[in-house]
């Protein structure tokens, strides 16, 4: 696919697939406002919707990434807020950066736990125990109840401090002169967080190299900048929470079913590729075992 775009750009005269993923994106989009019956109940269509004029405004808040209260489903305080219509551009760039960070990032997260699970027997059994507790409750596993599984939360916390996957993706630029130490940074700077050194700083991290979910059962580590796997403040990563519920989902139905081993040709440590922003496996090879004829 690689080789297909790259040669595809030079027949172009340099048109590249970035443009040609927003040109997609903008024929959706009016083919969608042409023909009513196209509509999708997706985010596309929740933001296309937020910027028809005669829809009334739209509170901003369901659209952002960080609204843990959405996500839990709570009641939304009506008094205050703020609202206004999304833009064609911001919709088309929003489309975009899910569509662009959504699909490798997560299926790299999903290939590193993957593999750590198989490594740390003790730790897949904790998490099938708690999935099965869930699941001999009378719960499925889906949207409404993927949020009742505290320690699934911390093995794919750990598994990305062990290894983010996007390694050089934090990017801020000083909004004045900074004096840091010996070093003069002028305005303007550009500054580039390097995620995999932080989540392996000792300074932060107790014995960083070792995977212990556990290290999350407390939150210090995770509020601060020392954990950076999605970003950081008001402009994270906007499909943060689409991200998450994806490779929870994927994570708790594939555990609950099969026990994951190694196979035995996967190597004990891992061969990293660096792939521009992103740090993938070059290959996991493991084996699923079922669990029992019921799963």
């Amino acid at each position: 696919m690689r080789l297909q775009i790259f040669k595809l750009t030079l027949q172009n005269k340099g048109r590249s697939p970035n443009t040609m993923l927003r040109k997609g994106i903008s024929k959706v989009m009016e083919m969608r406002r042409k023909n009513p019956e196209t509509r999708k109940n997706d985010l596309l269509q929740l933001m296309l919707d937020s910027s028809v004029v005669d829809s009334g405004d739209v509170d901003v808040s369901r659209l952002e990434a960080g609204n843990a209260e959405l996500e839990k489903g709570g009641s939304e305080d009506t008094g205050n807020k703020k609202t206004r219509r999304m833009t064609e551009a911001e919709i088309e760039s929003s489309a975009f950066t899910v569509l662009l960070a959504g699909y490798e990032t997560t299926s790299t997260a999903l290939a590193y736990t993957t593999y750590l699970l198989a490594k740390h027997q003790d730790v897949q059994e904790n998490l099938y125990q708690e999935i099965k507790d869930l699941v001999d409750k009378g719960q499925k596993l889906e949207y409404a109840t993927i949020n009742k599984l505290p320690y699934l939360d911390k093995v794919l916390n750990e598994s990305m401090r062990v290894y983010p996957p996007v390694h050089l993706f934090t990017n801020r630029y000083a909004v004045e002169d900074v004096q840091y130490g010996d070093i003069q940074i002028p305005k303007g700077t550009l500054i580039q967080a390097p995620v995999y050194l932080m989540h392996h700083d000792p300074d932060f991290w107790s014995e960083p190299e070792i995977f212990d979910p556990e290290r999350f059962s407390s939150k210090p580590n995770t509020e601060g900048i020392t954990y950076l796997p999605f970003g950081v403040g008001p402009r994270n990563c906007l499909g943060m929470r689409f991200a998450q519920l994806e490779a929870k989902l994927a994570l708790a139905n594939l555990v609950y079913k099969f026990n994951i081993k190694l196979d035995d040709t996967q190597q004990d440590n891992l061969k990293i590729l660096c792939r521009i922003r992103i740090l993938a496996p070059s290959e996991v090879r493991v084996k699923l075992e079922p669990r029992n004829e019921e799963n």
